[in-house]
């Protein structure tokens, strides 16, 4: 996770400088958007977040007819 933040915080940060942003406010904006995309990456690979339960109401044989 480490080597991911930093590879892409060096390579990103070069691009900032190629456009003439301010490096330091970038690193600080990226850093909160990859702790956040990683946290939501964590939370959702547990099952019982992750988890969906079918909808009872579409029972087989009853989609698609009319009443």
């Amino acid at each position: 996770m480490l080597a991911t933040y930093a590879a892409l915080l060096v390579v990103l940060s070069g691009g900032v400088v190629t456009l003439g942003g301010d490096v330091r406010k970038f690193a600080i904006a990226f850093t909160a958007v990859f702790a956040i995309a990683y946290a939501s990456w964590i939370l959702g690979s547990y099952a019982y977040i992750a988890a969906v339960t079918p909808a009872s109401s579409t029972s087989s044989g009853s989609v698609g007819r009319s009443s």
